[in-house]
């Protein structure tokens, strides 16, 4: 709704955005010229920000984001928004000599901040994971545990007995 005026990990805990991530967001916000080293939002944040049309806002972004890669930009010039991931952690891992991580980290913000810029596709936001409760353990044994196996052996499983597989 509003871009605000300091951008650190608490704010972004109080919006709920990226959790446990913050630093990274931060570090993206950054790179990309919306917030200054303090974490403060820079004019040029406040004004794109502020648009209320999403084409007004994609074009706005779009050119903050083509400034902060100015190099894939000059090499590609409009058909970097286009890149296919590989072509993309290739430039990455060329020019920042980084690890294969690295570069596709690298190649999935540039994807994510080209959707967002109106150059692609944005991924779903996921919905936050719910706790997995360990299931209690079951009073008696279960019925097939003891139980031999129809095929008595022959199948080569060699345990003899039954063997009850669920996948979810």
């Amino acid at each position: 709704n509003s871009f605000p005026a300091t951008v650190n990990a608490e704010t972004l805990k109080q919006l709920g955005i990226a959790p446990k991530n913050e630093s990274y967001v931060i570090n993206v916000l950054r790179f990309i010229g919306a917030i200054d080293k303090e974490g403060k939002q820079t004019e040029k944040a406040v004004t794109v920000f502020s648009h209320h049309d999403d084409a007004d806002f994609q074009k706005d972004f779009a050119e903050m984001v083509k400034a902060s890669y100015s190099q894939l930009f000059a090499l590609h010039k409009d058909a970097a928004w286009e890149l296919p991931a590989g072509k993309l952690i290739g430039f990455f891992r060329t020019t920042d000599k980084t690890t294969a991580l690295v570069g596709q980290r690298q190649a999935a913000t540039f994807q994510l901040l080209a959707g967002l810029a109106g150059h692609g596709t944005v991924p779903e936001q996921a919905s936050p994971k719910q706790p997995i409760k360990p299931k209690a353990a079951k009073a008696g044994k279960d019925k097939n545990e003891n139980q031999p196996n129809k095929d008595d052996g022959a199948s080569g499983t060699g345990s003899g007995r039954a063997r009850d597989v669920g996948l979810t």
